[in-house]
């Protein structure tokens, strides 16, 4: 992938009590995408008081004072595969930082010359990780393309997503407005066409956790592109996860055929 031209002015912006974004606005090809990173303020366990950073952003001095006014960072996370562009930089801005990486990702960094130590691997399965006590996670299997993490803020009740869904809502632009189109994001919270029709391989195994997941109490969707969507926000993602119904019942015959 080639690498982004500089960011255009960003600020940071309040979304909740303890629950921030940065937005970050790019031309790649002539194409406008934005990029959203988001800041929790955990208030429970070993990190109370200090923040935990989503999919970080191009770090310049004035975005790190205005994040240092705030808090201190203590868990930074790189949630799929493909966003860790800036994840060198946000290590050298906070280098006492645990980070916390999509399963496998230290090979792909590696192999790219981009720092590989002392990474943690999000895991695969739920456990009890030290944001526990603000923050659910769910890794959705099935996609060895992305292998992301989703994440629940229960305190402002946010969904927390990178790629597994965009809320493209209006593009000026008519290059850019084709370009999500073909990607089956334009206008409206969605999955892509890359991740339903190419990336997923496993959909049978990725149904029973997106349920899970829509079994979640949460009214906000916050990704890392596009708008963040607020109110229906489950009705939304159910829409959006539609086309995994007709699995589910794939994978619960399965089940029962493990456990008979």
């Amino acid at each position: 992938m080639p690498t982004p031209p500089p960011p255009l002015p960003h600020q940071i912006e309040s979304v909740d009590a303890s629950l921030w974004a940065v937005e970050q606005h790019r031309y790649l090809y002539g194409v406008h995408f934005r990029n959203r990173m988001t800041i929790v303020r955990l208030s429970v366990g070993p990190g109370a008081g200090r923040l935990w950073v989503h999919s970080p952003v191009s770090i310049d001095d004035e975005l790190a004072k205005a994040i240092a006014e705030i808090g201190e960072v203590a868990y930074i996370v790189a949630p799929n595969q493909a966003h860790y562009l800036w994840l060198d930089e946000a290590r050298a801005r906070w280098p006492e930082a645990e980070v916390w990486v999509s399963p496998g990702l230290g090979d792909k960094l590696a192999a790219k010359g981009m720092r590989s130590d002392g990474l943690h691997d999000l895991p695969n399965e739920p456990a009890e990780l030290a944001w526990g006590g603000d923050l659910d996670q769910r890794f959705i299997p099935g996609n060895a393309r992305l292998r992301e993490t989703l994440f629940l803020h229960r305190q402002s009740r946010s969904l927390i997503v990178c790629d597994f869904v965009m809320n493209v809502v209006e593009e000026p632009r008519r290059i850019a407005r084709w370009a999500w189109r073909a990607l089956g994001l334009y206008r409206g919270l969605r999955q892509s066409r890359p991740w339903r029709k190419w990336f997923t391989k496993d959909p049978a195994a990725q149904a029973p956790v997106v349920a899970q997941v829509l079994n979640w109490d949460f009214d906000r969707i916050i990704p890392t592109h596009g708008d963040i969507y607020e109110g229906d926000a489950r009705e939304a993602l159910r829409q959006a996860t539609d086309w995994l119904r007709e699995h589910e019942a794939t994978s619960e015959h399965a089940s029962l055929a493990d456990s008979a």
